[in-house]
């Protein structure tokens, strides 16, 4: 497969910069130890209530099979198993972070390969932003998930974004207030998402598209939805497109992905920081929505 040749900019955008200065501040913050508050009190407590040598043992017993797994279908399947586990919870992340760091550093004694990506897809960037950007319903969606051994992915790089990745969105996604529903679509192929890890195995996607309600936009938002039914079939108006051999980490499949007129409800949107109520866009906390808090945690 030939990847699609990019430019790179001449200079960096002043909104990029901006962005990348709120993120800056915010991680700064979040960095500052808190053993002091009830919530450091309790993770703490979390992560030394487990038996790190037990669970070591088992965690490394499940990701056994890792360098054998030389195909996408292979490698998928042990990640299904290590999911259906619970060893790893998807909501870990924010409740054991002692235990999610510590998984992923026994991963990678195993040997990281494009396991390695479809591991931090799965926990990291598919479950951990419905963790940092959805509701409570949303979240308490992710034991079902995890039950079903259920694979997602993150839809979030488009074909002509490049290096801008996240701030150049055209994936579209309108509020329809007849059907009371969203209406997701690719307006062309510059805006199909692209080199989408784990997006070719996956039942589910955390999709970043371009909000628009009563023809305004809102700028990227994240929507929770189903890729395929429940016999592995691609839902109507999707399209999935391999991306093909790599020179490395085969393992790992690669998907460009594109969206006709595809239907979603209402609570595909994950809603931890802005709702549709009475056909209107509505903020529900005093941060805002904004890409960069994609990329942020709680």
């Amino acid at each position: 497969s030939t990847r699609t040749k990019r430019q790179s900019p001449l200079s960096v955008p002043p909104m990029w910069l901006s962005a990348a200065r709120r993120v800056g501040s915010r991680l700064s913050r979040l960095s500052q130890p808190r053993l002091s508050t009830p919530c450091a009190r309790v993770m703490s407590g979390a992560a030394s209530a487990f038996d790190h040598k037990a669970w070591t043992a088992e965690f490394l017993d499940a990701v056994k099979d890792v360098p054998k797994a030389t195909d996408p279908a292979q490698s998928a399947d042990v990640l299904r198993s290590l999911v259906r586990t619970g060893l790893l919870s998807f909501t870990d992340m924010r409740d054991a972070p002692e235990k999610f760091f510590l998984a992923h550093r026994l991963l990678a004694t195993v040997g990281l390969g494009g396991f390695g990506v479809r591991f931090t897809v799965q926990y990291n960037l598919f479950a951990g932003s419905i963790v940092g950007l959805g509701g409570p319903e949303q979240v308490e969606s992710l034991k079902s998930i995890q039950a079903k051994g259920q694979l997602g992915c993150f839809l979030l790089t488009e074909m002509q974004a490049g290096v801008l990745s996240g701030l150049i969105v055209e994936t579209t996604c309108d509020w329809d207030p007849t059907s009371q529903e969203f209406v997701l679509h690719t307006p062309s192929d510059k805006a199909a998402k692209n080199w989408i890890s784990q997006g070719y195995t996956a039942e589910l996607g955390v999709v970043i598209a371009d909000l628009r309600v009563g023809g305004k936009s809102h700028g990227p938002h994240a929507f929770l939805m189903d890729l395929r039914d429940a016999g592995g079939a691609l839902l109507p108006g999707i399209r999935v497109e391999d991306m093909g051999t790599k020179t490395v980490a085969n393992d790992l499949d690669n998907a460009r992905v594109w969206f006709d007129q595809v239907r979603l409800p209402k609570s595909a949107l994950l809603n931890k920081f802005a709702e549709i109520e009475a056909d209107a866009y509505v903020q529900t906390t005093d941060e805002r929505m904004r890409i960069e808090v994609i990329g942020q945690r709680p």
